[in-house]
């Protein structure tokens, strides 16, 4: 049985060829069946059936044609597929209609079910965007659809006067794996390395989507199942600083970690990161985040508590499915590290006045596990390496941690979108609260566990490479918007 039918193939060839358009320019149906070879017919079926699903629009008229409706980076295979062919399932028993006599006593559901998880996510993860991206696709130019090439030009050769610079056959540098681009990206210079920093960056970017897919799914579920006043959007993740970083390195092709493992990793970890701010709220007594109402506002803080509480399941749950279960240990070490700092600072040192280096680790407690989990990840199978990206991680989840200290001190609320000053008021000392000195302190901190953080990767040049674009182009960025003092610590760091 086809997983992938013949319809859904020309889909995504039609469809990543209009997402190849210059400028969203249209290309009618018929253009686009003589560019793929495709019968026009069973073409115009299939355009049909994503016009519905609002995938593609159309304009009539003689100039008119078809282009697409949303980004590639946000059209999935898995929306494709279900567009085209319907529900997609490893088994019938998954079909929405399925009703098995069998289910209560079947040995192999478990098995399927997990199979049936495995195969949506692989599908949710990868975009039009990948497709595009990937160095085996070939490309005919339109009203070239014969295969053959030009006269004067040798094989594998790029006819880049008549053709635009599209690769008509044979073997060229686009065919070089993953870690062979990576290699040669570092040895270019001038437009071509823009080029290629253009495409690392929209690879990042559909990670991070792909993962922000996973992680609303599940959310809508949890809030579909604990009622009306649980408004999903309130739970749905921010900025993704911790996918981010991994998606600069699976981007690069230089972390060994495969890219479905780390997306679920990440997943994992943007739901754990959400059920520790539901209660966070509840504790800090906030009442504002991300320029909305607090989720214990809507429900009730022990409402707010018990949809955290499942939030972490699903995490697990994630866990426990990814590659059989390997990061389960490490996951529970460093959820239970996030916990431990948190509760040392709210049961132990709450109101006591301490040292910098306590500070520093708390700082280092809170944040740093949930990056270096999914730094770790990233390695892969290279044990020095995902050590030395897991240290990196800890470096960097300080870093941020001790700039949103300060941010708790002098940001404006109005800029941050959420409640501040909790810390003093809570009398719950940060580094920047320790003396006169303690924001020039914390902001040196910052600068310095980032550098910290890029020499870990030393022997490195291409992960160390990814990193200093994370901090550089993510976070950066996002911190200057809120305390630009901070962000020029973050910039000396970089």
């Amino acid at each position: 049985m086809e997983l992938l039918r013949r319809q859904t193939d020309y889909a995504l060839r039609c469809l990543t060829r209009l997402a190849r358009a210059e400028d969203g320019r249209v290309q009618s149906a018929r253009c686009l069946a003589r560019a793929e070879s495709i019968p026009e017919p069973a073409l115009r079926k299939v355009l049909q059936k994503l016009a519905r699903a609002r995938i593609v629009t159309s304009a009539s008229g003689p100039q008119g044609g078809f282009r697409l409706a949303v980004s590639p980076e946000s059209t999935t295979i898995l929306m494709v597929m279900e567009a085209v062919q319907g529900p997609v399932a490893a088994s019938r028993c998954f079909l929405p209609a399925a009703r098995c006599p069998n289910q209560a006593r079947c040995t192999i559901s478990a098995k399927l079910e997990r199979m049936q998880k495995e195969l949506e996510d692989v599908l949710r993860c990868t975009t039009l965007r990948d497709l595009m991206n990937d160095p085996t696709t070939r490309i005919r130019p339109v009203g070239d659809h014969t295969g053959k090439r030009k006269p004067g030009l040798p094989p594998g050769n790029v006819d880049r006067a008549g053709a635009a610079g599209r690769v008509c056959s044979g073997a060229s540098d686009d065919t070089a794996g993953p870690r062979e681009q990576a290699g040669a990206r570092r040895l270019k210079t001038g437009p071509a390395m823009a080029v290629e920093g253009n495409t690392a960056r929209k690879e990042s970017n559909g990670f991070v989507a792909g993962v922000r897919r996973i992680v609303g799914e599940r959310i809508e579920r949890i809030a579909a199942q604990s009622g009306p006043d649980v408004p999903p959007e309130q739970l749905m993740p921010g900025k993704m600083f911790r996918t981010r970083l991994a998606a600069r390195l699976v981007a690069t092709g230089c972390a060994p970690g495969d890219c479905l493992t780390v997306a679920r990793a990440c997943a994992a970890i943007e739901l754990v990161h959400t059920a520790s701010l539901c209660h966070d709220d509840v504790i800090d007594n906030a009442v504002t985040r991300r320029f909305k109402p607090v989720l214990w506002r809507a429900t009730s803080p022990s409402g707010a508590v018990l949809i955290g509480d499942l939030l972490l399941c699903d995490a697990i749950d994630l866990i426990l499915e990814t590659r059989d279960g390997r990061y389960v240990r490490p996951f529970i070490a460093k959820v239970r590290e996030v916990c431990s700092a948190e509760a040392e600072q709210e049961l132990a040192l709450r109101g006591r006045r301490v040292d910098e280096d306590t500070c520093t680790r708390i700082a280092r407690g809170k944040a740093g596990p949930l990056f270096a989990f999914v730094a770790y990840v990233c390695g892969g199978d290279d044990e020095a390496l995902s050590a030395a990206l897991e240290e990196a991680g800890y470096r960097v989840g300080a870093s941020y941690q001790l700039a949103d200290d300060l941010l708790d001190i002098v940001g404006a609320e109005g800029t941050a979108g959420k409640t501040l000053h909790t810390d003093v008021a809570r009398r719950k000392f940060t580094l920047p609260q320790m003396s006169e000195d303690g924001r020039r302190s914390a902001e040196e901190r910052v600068a310095d566990l980032c550098v910290s953080a890029r020499e870990r990767l030393s022997g490195w040049p291409q992960v160390q490479a990814a990193l200093a674009d994370f901090l550089r182009l993510d976070l950066q960025p996002a911190v200057a918007k809120l305390h630009q003092p901070v962000a020029q610590r973050l910039e000396v760091g970089t």
